[in-house]
């Protein structure tokens, strides 16, 4: 059984991630500087010629049209140029930073009304109220007289006064315009110097689901969207919409299509929370955030709990650790931690070495025959561990599905390219290799020699780190012959010769004028 506490916070999360508000431009294209709108064309049309590879212009007010595949816009000239290059900017900033494509043509666009709460004049009782007078607040004669005759016994609603309320509320409500099918675009440069619309490879069409969503939940109308509502049938969204616009007053299908910068990620994590809620509190990790007792995540092993409790104490990992990018004890540790099993929580701030902790993880856990998913909001930390992972030759364990490199084709070379390799990670390296155990056991002397405290009373380590702290003071050639034979006891003597030395020559100095 679920916790119910589990659940509800789950609901929040979903709440947090639906934008079902009038600022959502999915629900209300507002005239701004990344839309353009295009009124008056056949988005069926439209949406076959981009399917087909054909590449459309979009055309200002007033300009020839040039050819057949010309988009004309309300727009000025230069107007328009402005939006195209604000529109063409803001797409290609978004799928760089986020990995996003937002670039979309709206076919379709669906005018409808949403009432506010002075508009839910009907108080159910079947009488009828000042919403239903006229804008110069006469009372409708019609509606005069059916009030009286609704004054008797029988309370059932007149449909002539239905029909006067829903005018009524028609009238006061706010229009919204929204787009019904978004179809994926690139802007691309003309010989020209002009931009023109190509379709987006490797993305498909989709019908708008954050309206189908409001539509549903706010009106209870339901617009069939096909399968899932990807690669939708244009024609039979646009006619599924014109058939609900009929029967509510103030709403209208518009031929026409909407050019804008359209970000719907939220929208489709909330259908995978809302599709997937029971799986998704199945995972003991998932189900612990859920809900959120404040007590520690019981690991899944006691191997596991054993790994992060000697990293949260500072303790160097026992177990090989296959990190071939550098790593300090810290980062050593979280390794060891997640090839244990463990789940956890890393924090470190900015040029500390996250990514490449990251990169040496996934090289650990891969090398034990595991799998590893990375996922980030940057698309850019995607692409450095990718980077870090390439530099040491293991890019082809690498399998992008982000963005544009998640398009079939290359998806299917990826998969390619790793099933011909000759090498496959199975259960880590088998410890036979001879030559791999005698450069291990070199290294190991190597940083043991370096920690080793000799007669001298420091490590070898400690007089480095001491000498770059001395770098920017006098340096003096040692007279001592026995200099590096010293140990202890003999340096500190002459160390406080030297200090004694140094403060009987101040009484003197400058000794060249004494």
């Amino acid at each position: 059984m679920i916790d119910p506490a589990a659940r509800a916070r789950l609901e929040r999360w979903k709440l947090s991630l639906l934008d079902l508000t009038a600022g959502n431009r999915l629900l209300d294209v507002k005239d701004g500087k990344t839309t353009i709108p295009l009124p008056d064309v056949d988005a069926v049309q439209i949406a076959a010629a981009l399917a087909d590879g054909v590449a459309l212009s979009v055309v200002a007010r007033g300009a020839p049209a040039g050819d057949a595949y010309a988009l004309r816009t309300p727009l000025g000239k230069d107007e328009l140029g402005k939006r195209l290059v604000a529109i063409r900017r803001a797409a290609r900033g978004q799928l760089a930073d986020a990995g996003v494509h937002t670039l979309w043509l709206g076919l379709g666009v669906l005018a409808w009304c949403e009432a506010s709460e002075a508009d839910d004049d009907d108080d159910g009782d079947g009488t009828v109220d000042a919403a239903l007078t006229t804008e110069d607040t006469a009372p409708h004669p019609e509606v005069g007289a059916i009030a009286a005759a609704m004054m008797t016994d029988d309370t059932a609603p007149h449909p002539i006064v239905d029909a006067a309320a829903e005018e009524a509320r028609a009238r006061a409500a706010t229009v919204r315009r929204a787009p019904l099918v978004l179809w994926p675009v690139e802007l691309e440069r003309e010989l020209g110097g002009g931009l023109r619309l190509v379709e987006a490879p490797g993305l498909e069409p989709r019908c708008n689901l954050t309206l189908v969503e409001k539509l549903r939940r706010t009106f209870g109308v339901v617009l069939p969207t096909g399968d899932d509502g990807h690669d939708p049938d244009v024609a039979a969204v646009l006619a599924a919409a014109e058939a609900i616009a009929v029967t509510r007053p103030g709403w209208k299908l518009e031929r026409a299509a909407q050019l804008g910068v359209f970000a719907f990620g939220k929208f489709t994590l909330w259908n995978d929370l809302d599709a997937r809620a029971d799986e998704l509190l199945a995972s003991p990790l998932v189900a612990h955030l859920a809900r959120g007792a404040g007590v520690a995540f019981g690991q899944p092993s006691g191997a596991a709990a054993q790994a992060v409790t000697s990293a949260s104490a500072g303790q160097a990992p026992s177990a090989e650790i296959l990190a071939p990018l550098d790593a300090d004890a810290s980062q050593l540790a979280a390794i060891a931690a997640a090839g244990a099993g463990a789940s956890f929580v890393l924090q470190g701030p900015p040029g500390t070495g996250k990514s490449q902790t990251i990169a040496n993880l996934i090289v650990h856990c891969v090398t034990h025959g595991k799998t590893v998913l990375f996922v980030t909001e940057k698309r850019a930390a995607l692409e450095v561990v990718q980077q870090r992972l390439a530099a040491v030759g293991l890019g082809e364990f690498c399998l992008e599905l982000h963005s544009h490199k998640a398009v079939r084709g290359q998806v299917v070379a990826q998969l390619g390219r790793v099933l011909e390799r000759a090498f496959r990670p199975v259960s880590g390296p088998s410890g036979n290799d001879d030559r791999l155990v005698e450069l291990r056991t070199a290294l190991d002397e190597h940083v043991a020699a370096l920690h080793r405290v000799g007669p001298f009373g420091r490590s070898l380590h400690d007089v480095l780190g001491r000498l770059v702290e001395l770098r920017s003071v006098p340096r003096a050639a040692l007279a001592e012959r026995d200099a590096t034979g010293l140990d202890r006891q003999a340096f500190e003597r002459r160390k406080l010769a030297v200090a004694a030395l140094a403060e009987a020559a101040l009484p003197v100095e400058p000794v060249a004028t004494h």
